[in-house]
């Protein structure tokens, strides 16, 4: 883990009131990137049957109640000429931002309820049963670590009480991301309390590696600003609220370079949801092996202009395998002929492997989900319960 200087906090002029005293800080938790490399599958219960570009990274980078009723981040509205208000985002939303401090490094986090849960980074939390917390006034509260998952990158601590300026920030959507939309990051950098950096969206459904080089499907890659010490942190959309945490930087120097990736906030939220409720991560799973319907693929199997998955394989324990789903009795290298191919799941159109993850870890277990599915030239619908994922399984291996 890189060590840092211990660094003082800033001080704000206007303050009539010094803050609470800040105790020094050990060595910054953050990300440190090493090439990409080519591997090929995508998490969540869905295997991905062809090479695509992987980003490969190393990270380095009791029941709990508020006192009082926390307020919720006002959204600030959009600008009649459609420009993002940086500022006004800063001010709705900086006082849900947290420090997070373990005894060798510290990270970000966010406020998400009243009851005083936070999301981070689980590389920020490490192995910590708890951790130390500095809301945005200076106000310190210990933190517990409710449950670590390493497989998507993401901790769930929670402190007992709020203080009174301590603001919910709202969780919206990574799904319905575009490229060039505006994005704001607020943390920690390099010790740098509460900064502010902006910048678009780059791309999406980029595949990264977790701390524990599991697949994470669909993340969000930027040109905001991200350093070490924004781990955990929340990456903004123009209405203020959180689609993604800010997870890993892509660097041949181990600093910013302007390829920052968060993890997106729509497989984030039924994980969180689940530790909170169950004190445990569980995720959507339906157990199959597939390849993207691409050009060449299509005019194979004689569906030429057609866009979907073609299923290679059925786990024989998984949900998609007890609502009747086929497989491809083909071999691996040759075309997935008799497979049923996914066209859609509860109408929302699956153009690639991307989009059927999407589909599926963003929904919570027990779920279930109308797939249309194209079988031996006709289109028929299939109800799929979703159930959580087998532990050994994980999200799928990276490759070094």
């Amino acid at each position: 883990m890189d060590r840092l200087p211990s660094l003082s906090p800033n001080e704000d002029p206007s303050s009539t009131t010094p803050p609470p005293p800040r105790r020094r800080r050990p060595g910054i938790v953050g990300a440190a990137l090493i090439p990409a490399i080519v591997g090929g599958a995508v998490a969540f219960g869905v295997v991905k049957m062809t090479d695509d570009p992987v980003i490969t990274t190393v990270t380095v980078a009791a029941t709990t109640g508020a006192t009082g009723p926390t307020p919720t981040a006002t959204v600030p509205a959009a600008s009649s000429d459609g420009a993002i208000d940086i500022p006004a985002i800063v001010r709705a939303t900086q006082d849900g931002v947290v420090l997070v401090e373990t005894g060798s490094g510290l990270g970000t986090g966010f406020l998400i309820d009243q009851k005083g849960h936070i999301l981070t980074n689980a590389h920020v939390v490490d192995a910590a049963k708890t951790v130390d917390v500095t809301f945005n006034d200076g106000t310190i509260k210990q933190a517990k670590v409710l449950a670590a998952d390493t497989t998507i990158d993401l901790a769930v601590i929670a402190v007992a009480s709020t203080p009174s300026s301590a603001k919910v920030l709202p969780l919206g959507t990574s799904k319905s991301l575009r490229v060039g939309e505006p994005l704001v990051a607020i943390g920690n950098p390099l010790g740098q309390d509460s900064s502010v950096t902006s910048g678009i969206v780059s791309a999406t459904k980029r595949t990264i590696c977790s701390p524990t080089q599991d697949f994470i499907g669909n993340a969000i890659q930027t040109d905001a600003a991200i350093n070490p010490g924004n781990s955990g942190g929340p990456l903004l959309n123009a209405a203020g609220q959180v689609v993604g945490i800010n997870s890993q930087i892509l660097s041949q120097g181990g600093g910013n370079e302007g390829i920052g990736f968060a993890v997106a906030i729509d497989i984030i939220k039924p994980v969180a949801n689940g530790i909170i409720a169950g004190g445990k991560p569980r995720h959507a799973w339906i157990g199959v092996e597939g390849t993207p319907l691409d050009p060449q693929t299509s005019n194979e199997l004689g569906m030429a202009g057609t866009t979907g998955v073609v299923l290679r394989s059925v786990n024989p324990n998984g949900p998609a395998k007890a609502a009747g789903l086929i497989g491809s009795p083909a071999a691996d290298n040759a075309p997935p002929k008799g497979g049923d191919v996914i066209v859609a799941i509860n109408d929302q159109p699956i153009a690639d492997f991307a989009d059927l993850t999407q589909e599926v870890s963003s929904r919570t277990v027990g779920d279930v989900i109308d797939m249309t599915v194209l079988r031996d030239g006709k289109r028929i619908t299939v109800k799929v319960t979703l159930a959580d994922r087998p532990a050994n399984l994980g999200g799928g291996r990276c490759r070094g």
